[in-house]
């Protein structure tokens, strides 16, 4: 009698028995939590390691630059004037008499002080005459060794109590062992107190000169002020 069909007879067995099903695992938060803080710890590393290789690949060309075409460092002006020359070129130190009248002689029956007031700020230099005559300021040393031909240009702002008061203007330059050769300019005072500009120009006529400075007056009283003298 034959078999039913089954595995008994064919030998086999049915589709599907033969695979034994594993259970499933389920993943907890906290693993995935610390699978997630590893992940970020290699991504983290990974970051820096690209920044360093970033910053050595950077580091050689800028040194490079460096060498090749430096900076220049920003210039700031210094707060003293440099020896031998005033703002913007001026020769005159002490030009506008901030806090005395160093540098200055004065001339002839005279007293010189620093006036409080100036032109547009500051001080000035005023001269109060003690006798008669002529009297004013003298600025020497403006210019030394100066050779033949050269120009300058002096400019100073006056004015005085009483209008119409007489004031020179000169450049006076001397070689050694000459004469003076003198550029004068002469005018008065304005009215009211007011604030008169006197220029004078002076070219040199021989080698070697030196080069002084003059305001003069013959009135009372005279409030000097913005002496420039410049080469042009």
């Amino acid at each position: 009698m034959d078999e039913p069909f089954g595995h008994r007879a064919t030998g086999r067995r049915p589709p599907g028995r033969h695979l034994r099903q594993r259970p499933r695992r389920r993943i907890g938060a906290g693993q995935v939590a610390a699978v997630a803080a590893v992940l970020g710890l290699l991504g983290a590393g990974v970051l820096v390691v690209r920044m360093l290789d970033a910053g050595r690949s950077i580091r050689p060309t800028v040194q490079a630059t460096a060498a090749t075409s430096p900076t220049p460092a920003i210039q700031r002006p210094s707060q003293d004037p440099p020896p031998g020359q005033g703002v913007f070129g001026n020769l005159v130190l002490n030009w506008s008499f901030e806090e005395d009248l160093r540098g200055w002689t004065v001339m002839g029956e005279a007293s010189g002080s620093r006036e409080p007031v100036g032109r547009t700020s500051g001080s000035s230099a005023r001269l109060e005459l003690e006798g008669t005559g002529v009297a004013g300021l003298r600025l020497t040393g403006v210019a030394a060794g100066v050779g033949a031909g050269r120009r300058f240009v002096a400019t100073v702002w006056v004015r005085s109590g009483t209008p119409g008061t007489p004031v020179s203007v000169r450049l006076v330059s001397r070689p050694a062992g000459g004469r003076d050769a003198v550029s004068e300019t002469r005018t008065r005072t304005a009215p009211a107190s007011e604030w008169s500009r006197v220029r004078v120009a002076h070219e040199v006529p021989a080698d070697g000169s030196d080069l002084r400075f003059e305001v003069t007056t013959t009135g009372r009283s005279l409030v000097i002020d913005e002496v420039t003298i410049r080469e042009g």
